[in-house]
C-alpha cells in the first residue's frame, strides 16, 4: 500500500486490509501461545491448590514408663496427634522395633485428636517409696530399642485412594 501515512484515509484503509485479510500462520501462532498460556496457567493452580489444601501434621509421643513391670515386660502408651489443619480419614499408627509391633486405626483423626496405640518392651524392677528416709527409691531398668519407629498412614481427600505416610522416631519413655 502507497499512500500518506499522516492521512486518516491511509490509517483506515490499513485496517480494512488487515481485518479483511486472513494470515495463517499468525492465526497459528496466535492459537498456540494462547493454548500454551492457559496449559500453563492451569498447571500453576492445581500446584497451587494441592500446596494449599489442609494437611495433617503429626506430633509423636510417649507416655511415662510403669511404677512396676508385670512379668518383666512393661507397657507404654504411644499418641500420634494430628497437630496439622487437616483432617486424615482411615488413620494407622504402627509401631515398630519393639519385642511386637502394635497398631491401631482410627475412622477419622480430626485437627487436635490422636491416634493411641500400646508399645511392650522388656522393663525390670520398680519404682518405691521408702518411708524412713522419705525419699524413693528407682530400680526400674528397660530395654528400650532406640530404633523404634512410628508410621502413621492416612487417606487424604479429594484424592481418597492415596495413601499418606509419616515416619517418626518414638522418643524413649519418661520415668
Amino acid at each position: 500500500m502507497t499512500c500518506d501515512p499522516d492521512t486518516i484515509r491511509c490509517q483506515i484503509e490499513r485496517i480494512a486490509d488487515a481485518v479483511t485479510g486472513w494470515d495463517t500462520n499468525s492465526f497459528a501462532s496466535t492459537l498456540l501461545a494462547t493454548l500454551i498460556g492457559a496449559a500453563a496457567a492451569a498447571g500453576m493452580s492445581w500446584w497451587l491448590t494441592a500446596r494449599d489444601r489442609p494437611k495433617p501434621v503429626w506430633r509423636v509421643e510417649t507416655g511415662r514408663l510403669p511404677r512396676e513391670p508385670r512379668g518383666g515386660a512393661a507397657t507404654v502408651k504411644v499418641t500420634a496427634t494430628n497437630i496439622g489443619d487437616g483432617t486424615a480419614y482411615g488413620a494407622r499408627l504402627i509401631l515398630q522395633g519393639t519385642t511386637r509391633d502394635a497398631s491401631d486405626s482410627v475412622a477419622v483423626v480430626e485437627p487436635g485428636s490422636e491416634i493411641t496405640a500400646w508399645i511392650h518392651f522388656p522393663m525390670t524392677g520398680k519404682l518405691d517409696w521408702d518411708p524412713q528416709s522419705d525419699a524413693s527409691t528407682d530400680t526400674r531398668e528397660s530395654t528400650w530399642d532406640d530404633a523404634t519407629t512410628a508410621r502413621v498412614e492416612w487417606l487424604q481427600p479429594p484424592r481418597r485412594h492415596h495413601v499418606r505416610k509419616h515416619r517418626a522416631i518414638v522418643p524413649k519413655p519418661l520415668p
